[in-house]
């Protein structure tokens, strides 16, 4: 039986789902684009393929067990996504190969 109450650590799983799809995309994109370095290239392929390994059953898990965290650490979540959201924009919008 799967409990899904809706609270912040359930919208922090969703947010974390659709990141990790839309992970995926940028990704694939952002190693098409690259430049003609096998390690860059390789990197970005390897980035695209752990992103989304991590943040999908994560996004899982906390959609249907936000619910019983401790508001605090639901509180130290959204903070770690802040950083994470604000990393993953800086390094889109300072990438060289633009």
């Amino acid at each position: 039986m799967i409990n899904i109450g809706f609270n912040l650590g359930s919208l922090l799983g969703l947010i974390d789902f659709a990141l990790g799809i839309l992970y995926v995309v940028l990704s694939l994109t952002a190693s098409s684009r690259a430049g003609t370095s096998p390690q860059q290239r390789s990197l970005l392929t390897i980035q695209a393929v752990l992103g989304p390994l991590v943040l999908l059953p994560v996004g899982l898990v906390w959609f249907t067990q936000g619910w019983r965290l401790d508001p605090l650490l639901q509180f130290a979540l959204f903070w770690l996504h802040i950083l994470v959201v604000f990393s993953g924009v800086k390094d889109l919008l300072l990438s060289p190969n633009r």
